[in-house]
């Protein structure tokens, strides 16, 4: 005997939730029987329909050999002539094509909806009910074989439903989803002031940090365009505050999470977490798939006097081989230390000795540039040798007295320039005032000159924190950290838009990304 195979009613939903700290997922499954779905919060939801499949192959053996459900050899023919006279006025509908397909509504502003990638050159039209039209607008065409899309700038707290219609050789039936509501936002309240049009139609990537929650787990991060519509939101509970932002070629991004490197997707997926160094500030992609960045190095001077110095690490594209590291400490007397600096101990590692925060890594040259902000000194490392070829700044070989515990400088090569955000903490005058300058140098002459700044009346005082980036269009990304704010100016210096976080939020870092880092994900 045989069984003839029923479908399965009702549609599977899988909830899943993740832990950002590197936990493993667990899943929880249902059926329902009516698509009653209660999807709140950062939900995932399969979507996917099983459609019986046609001929002996629905045919389930059973033991006797006998056939339950197969129909006579008059029944069968009596069928076909009856289809066959009806076939001109009915077609059967296509199947949607689309298989394991999920929704997860993973912030207040994005949706996230995934398929099983297909092999060809079809496209997935994505749909989007429109409540006020009664009414689909198509927002995206996707490639079938990018199994994936991301709904960006959307409203907190509010139900979504999509239509998707996989496009080959013709048109399938759309598939419609069940709808999926998107959790409240955690970003902190905003302002934007868009001073001349001239500013660029792209995004500012940012990670919000404030005194409010414990940083050691809360991190917010966004992407928010010159009008103040945040496109992108991700949030976690656990991980720890998010310093360094950096989009990579592969529309994921790589982070500065409380010390540790961590690559981050775009739906909110945790793809990778260091388990090696502590990893701060400063993390750069290079060549073959290989990670440059900043270390601290803890070591004790005498006993019960531990020292919280720098290092510099390349990791390889394995994401677990060291390729290269160098030590501050190798390098740079002891003795050379910021008599203030050395008697805090602001990350709870040690005293503060060196402070390194920024780093750039010239291939062409093989040439590694470090900040050390508490030295108040720029060094230029041989990464054959690791050896110092020259140091810029106070005590070094040239250049003194030009900046006050700096970040991030923005080197121009193969000119011997760059852009720097000066905090001013320190300065020589007791003066308070953060500005950003222009430096260009002649490491063979020994000389090196301010030849371009920027200042605000009255002043802006960032005593930490704070970035620059000039663009491609030749404007200048600025981030005056402790106040919260980011701005962009001309080379002319008038001020093109702002935005401002609520009170209680810093911005450690912003940097400028083009919107289709998001749209085509």
């Amino acid at each position: 005997m045989s069984l003839k195979k029923g479908s399965l009613g009702g549609m599977i939903v899988a909830v899943t939730a993740f832990c950002f700290a590197g936990c493993s997922e667990s899943s929880f499954s249902f059926v329902s029987s009516d698509g009653d779905l209660n999807l709140d919060g950062d939900t995932e939801t399969d979507l996917s329909e099983q459609t019986p499949s046609d001929g002996d192959d629905d045919l389930i053996p059973l033991p006797d050999g006998d056939v339950i459900g197969e129909k006579s050899e008059e029944e069968t023919d009596a069928e076909e002539e009856a289809q066959s006279e009806t076939e001109e006025d009915w077609d059967p509908p296509s199947p949607p094509g689309l298989e394991g397909l999920r929704l997860s509504a993973f912030s207040g502003h994005n949706i996230a909806i995934r398929w099983a990638p297909l092999v060809g050159d079809g496209t997935v039209i994505v749909e989007r009910y429109n409540d006020d039209a009664g009414d689909w607008d198509k927002i995206a065409q996707r490639p079938a074989a990018a199994g994936r899309f991301l709904d960006l700038a959307l409203t907190p707290e509010t139900p979504y439903r999509y239509r998707l219609t996989l496009c080959d050789d013709g048109c399938r039936e759309p598939l419609v989803t069940e709808t999926v509501s998107t959790p409240p936002t955690t970003l902190p309240p905003m302002t934007v002031n868009v001073h001349e049009a001239e500013a660029a139609d792209d995004l500012v990537l940012f990670g919000a940090v404030t005194t409010y929650e414990d940083v050691t787990s809360a991190s917010h991060v966004a992407a928010v365009d010159k009008n103040g519509v945040v496109w992108w939101e991700f949030t976690g509970s656990e991980g720890g505050a998010i310093t360094e932002v950096q989009p990579l070629d592969d529309r994921t991004l790589a982070i500065g999470q409380y010390m540790t490197f961590v690559r981050l997707d775009l739906d909110g997926r945790e793809l990778f977490r260091y388990g090696g160094a502590l990893a701060h500030h400063d993390i750069d992609p290079v060549s073959d798939g290989r990670f440059i960045y900043l270390t601290f190095d803890e070591f004790e001077t005498q006993p019960g006097y531990i020292v919280s110095g720098d290092g510099i690490e390349i990791l390889g594209a394995d994401g677990r081989t060291v390729e290269w590291s160098w030590l501050a400490r190798d390098h740079i007397p002891l003795s050379d230390y910021n008599l203030i600096d050395i008697n805090t101990q602001p990350f709870g590692l040690g005293h503060d000795w060196t402070h390194a925060n920024a780093l750039t890594y010239d291939e062409t040259e093989n040439k590694v540039y470090i900040n050390v902000r508490n030295l108040d000194r720029i060094y230029k490392i041989d990464v054959a040798t690791g050896g110092v070829d020259w140091i810029m700044g106070d005590g070094g070989d040239f250049g003194e007295g030009l900046w006050a515990h700096s970040h991030n400088p923005h080197f121009f090569f193969p000119e011997n320039r760059f852009l720097l955000f000066d905090n001013g903490f320190q300065r020589g005058d007791f003066s308070m005032y953060s500005r950003v300058i222009e430096v260009v140098f002649d490491p063979e002459a020994k000389t090196a000159e301010i030849v371009w700044e920027y200042r605000e009346d009255p002043d802006f005082y960032s005593f930490a924190l704070g970035s620059v980036e000039q663009k491609l269009d030749g404007t200048i990304l600025v981030d005056d950290g402790l106040n919260g704010r980011l701005f962009e100016i001309s080379r002319e210096k008038r001020k093109l838009w702002e935005l401002k976080l609520g009170t209680g939020y810093v911005i450690y870092k912003g940097v400028s990304v083009d919107k289709t880092f998001f749209t085509e994900w």
